[in-house]
């Protein structure tokens, strides 16, 4: 079993009641070594802050008082400036002396959670350009349209008035399309 363990790429540990590891795979293993690496000591708790040293802390001690499964998102901040993202599956794991432990599997997220921010970045520039556009499209077109009406009630021949109604309705349909184009963006 420690094979098919070792060959998982998530982060699988083991720890009892007290907070002690009891075993950890090859890929936790891997990112002790990376830590170690980079703060010259060989825990864990070295690479975290204390906030998210009680967070793992209070997260194990929620899953042995309950006996359910807990699943949460934590991410923490390497020596190097690297921020490193998993998400953790603690469960109860009776063993047989009756004693219970905390089963742990964190997958590295870091990739999705970098999407998901570059995605958040970018629907709010897409929103910002759209108030933009919408206030720089909008306010010239509803001028021209005010304008118009104002040229209409003028002393204007039948020939002039004919412009001035074709400039409104091009107008009005103009800025029709303009706000559906504008909602359709919104929803999207």
């Amino acid at each position: 079993t420690n094979l098919v363990l070792d060959l998982n790429p998530n982060l699988i540990w083991v720890r009892d009641a007290q907070g002690s590891t009891i075993f950890e795979n090859a890929g936790m293993q891997a990112l002790r070594h990376r830590v170690r690496a980079l703060t010259n000591t060989d825990s864990m708790e070295a690479a975290m802050s204390r906030d998210e040293i009680m967070i793992a802390i209070l997260a194990d001690q929620q899953v042995l008082r309950t006996g359910q499964p807990l699943t949460s998102q934590v991410a923490f901040r390497l020596a190097n400036g690297e921020m490193l993202w998993l998400q953790t599956v603690r469960c109860p794991l009776v063993v047989s002396d009756g004693t219970m432990q905390v089963l742990g599997v964190s997958t590295d997220i870091t990739a999705l959670k970098a999407a998901q921010h570059a995605a958040e970045a970018a629907a709010t520039a897409r929103e910002n350009f759209l108030a933009n556009m919408s206030h720089e499209i909008r306010t010239p077109l509803n001028g021209m349209l005010g304008m118009t009406s104002l040229l209409a009630k003028t002393g204007l021949n039948k020939q002039q008035r004919n412009y001035t109604a074709i400039i409104q309705h091009s107008g009005r349909h103009l800025l029709n399309v303009v706000n559906d184009v504008l909602d359709m963006a919104k929803i999207t």
